[in-house]
């Protein structure tokens, strides 16, 4: 499989996943989050992971998630959920790509993702993910994540 090129703030995010808190990669990722709305320690015994630090930035739409003391997981929320403010500046997540894109023209943009559902796609960049999940009415991004695993853990 070919390497996938991507470039924007996600660049940030995914540069700090598999960091511990309080390292340099974590704190550029949080510079462009603003304050921590909420930070919770839930024991979750998943399938790699045991214990669970999240930081919830409700207000720019971001939840970063740690497991076992390294950054598995952010989701960022590109369109308001409920409780959850969309995040600030959802033209400079993926250069190219804005509000109004849609699967279509993401897809022409990152190539063949390594999985897709009827709701979302998952790409491949290096040894992170890239999921997208979208909008049900008109198949805009709602939602992106990064992650260490596919599987979220």
């Amino acid at each position: 499989m070919p390497s996938m090129t991507i470039s924007g703030e996600i660049t940030t995010l995914i540069s700090a996943l598999g960091e511990q808190p309080g390292t340099a990669a974590v704190e550029a990722a949080q510079a462009l989050l603003g304050q921590v709305t909420e930070q919770r320690l839930t024991p979750k015994g998943g399938m790699v992971k045991k214990d669970w630090l999240t930081y919830e930035y409700r207000d720019e739409g971001t939840a970063l998630s740690f497991g076992d003391d390294e950054l598995c997981k952010i989701v960022v929320r590109v369109r308001p959920e409920s409780g959850w403010a969309a995040y600030p500046r959802p033209e400079k997540l993926i250069d190219g790509v804005d509000l109004a894109t849609t699967r279509e023209e993401l897809l022409t943009r990152l190539g063949a993702p390594k999985k897709t559902r009827p709701d979302s796609d998952l790409w491949q960049i290096g040894r992170r993910f890239l999921h997208v999940r979208y909008t049900p009415a008109a198949g805009t991004i709602g939602r992106i994540s990064v992650m260490m695993r596919s599987n979220g853990q």
